[in-house]
């Protein structure tokens, strides 16, 4: 029962039906469910799934089944972007159980009568709203789509940036030893691997990447913004300890691949927008009976 109250009942939906009623003392949700499905009380019970599509059984709570399509369905209800985490059999499996929780729950909600045709129809028009704005956003949002949003806005994108590695360390003394070994032709990327204390940009031979002017400690920056493109700085205290860098490249405009992932929000968000402006065609929402009246008005009848 304790798993039952961490799940949301019908995933997804953004206005959840009624909790159901409380069990009465020492009875599990099974033994409350089954019984009370019999009879007019079914008639709501057929809001909810019963497993019986044709697809094979991946999951059984007691009288309660999940099929395959149940699976399958749920995952076609997520944004896109979160879909290929259930190509694993473990995700699967947890998705299985909750779907297997939600509808012992939806039973058991449907047999007490806190759940009726309009909650479930409801659900049902949110999850295949959320899904069919969820496959606008996705359409809109492609490889040539990105690189043209890229190209038609530079003024966005255009901020310093360094290809660039370092090499921290904790004391002058060693930072100075590294810098003649690299002057005298020493591998970077090896001396990274081996001394560095960032271990993070060690695993890589030192490289961070591109890094726009101003994300870094400020002596860093200075530091490295002022290294030309192929050299290597002498040792320099930063904030992260003795550095030294060597920087790769240098550009005045961010590199598509650092803003990507910005660019996908705002080609989604507009394909959104777009889509309700053309569906709506103007219309404004206007409030009548109960709802009528100025925004923040006190209700006339309290």
């Amino acid at each position: 029962m304790q798993r039952l109250l961490l799940v949301l009942f019908l995933a997804g939906c953004s206005a959840p039906a009624p909790a159901p009623a409380p069990l009465a003392s020492g009875a599990s949700a099974s033994q409350a469910a089954v019984p009370m499905l019999e009879g007019p009380s079914a008639r709501s019970a057929a809001t909810c799934g019963d497993g019986a599509d044709g697809s094979p059984i991946v999951a059984r709570l007691g009288e309660v089944a999940v099929s395959s399509a149940d699976v399958q369905a749920a995952i076609s209800l997520l944004p896109v972007r979160a879909r290929q985490r259930y190509d694993e059999v473990d995700a699967r499996r947890t998705l299985a159980s909750r779907i297997a929780d939600e509808r012992l729950m939806c039973r058991t909600a449907a047999a007490r009568q806190s759940l009726d045709s309009a909650a479930a129809a409801r659900a049902a028009e949110s999850a295949a709203a959320a899904r069919f704005v969820d496959d606008i956003e996705g359409a809109a949002v492609t490889d040539e789509t990105i690189a043209a949003y890229y190209e038609a806005h530079p003024e966005r994108y255009r901020m310093e940036v360094i290809d660039v590695s370092h090499i921290v360390v904790g004391d002058e003394t060693t930072a100075q030893r590294l810098a003649t070994e690299l002057r005298a032709g020493a591998s970077f990327e090896d001396l990274a691997m081996e001394h560095s204390v960032d271990r993070r940009s060690a695993s890589a031979g030192g490289h961070l990447g591109w890094i726009p002017k101003g994300r870094m400690d400020p002596a860093w920056t200075q530091a490295a913004f002022a290294v030309p493109v192929g050299a290597i700085s002498q040792p320099t205290r930063t904030a992260y300890g003795w550095t030294i860098l060597s920087v790769a490249d240098r550009k005045d405009t961010q590199p598509l691949d650092e803003v990507r992932a910005g660019i996908v929000r705002k080609l989604r968000e507009e394909a959104a927008q777009e889509l309700f402006s053309a569906l709506a065609g103007g219309a404004q929402v206007e409030f009548v009976g109960p709802l009528a009246g100025q925004p923040g008005a006190a209700d006339p009848n309290p």
